[in-house]
């Protein structure tokens, strides 16, 4: 049985620099390891300690929301308001569209059939 995943963000010191950084902060917050490096403990503590509150604030998928994402969904959440309209519902009605689309067939492929075409009114 192996160790326990933590999360977390920890402080290290590495046995060897890398780009003569020696102190380092590792974490896994979406199971995947991530690590940063740093040039003194201080800063490699206090960059630990912000995305430990910003997990434990957001939980810890909305830590790995793309931050592009996460700006896109502001800007579409504000520009629907004043229709008083949410992101799921933009997100069902399009989806909806796209898939009534995928299922239409332009003027071009209808055929008349030829009964029908003679048919005078």
């Amino acid at each position: 049985m192996g160790r326990p995943v933590v999360s977390e963000y920890q402080v290290k010191k590495a046995k060897k620099p890398n780009s003569g950084k020696v102190w380092h902060i590792v974490g896994r917050p979406n199971g995947k390891r991530i690590r940063a490096w740093f040039n003194s403990k201080e800063a490699a503590q206090a960059e630990a300690t912000e995305r430990n509150i910003a997990m434990r604030k957001l939980g810890q998928d909305a830590v790995a929301l793309d931050a592009v994402l996460a700006e896109t969904a502001r800007d579409g959440a504000t520009r629907l308001k004043p229709f008083g309209k949410t992101l799921k519902e933009a997100i069902d009605f399009y989806l909806a569209h796209l898939n009534n689309l995928r299922h239409s067939i332009t003027a071009k492929s209808w055929k008349v059939e030829p009964s029908l075409s003679s048919i005078v009114v």
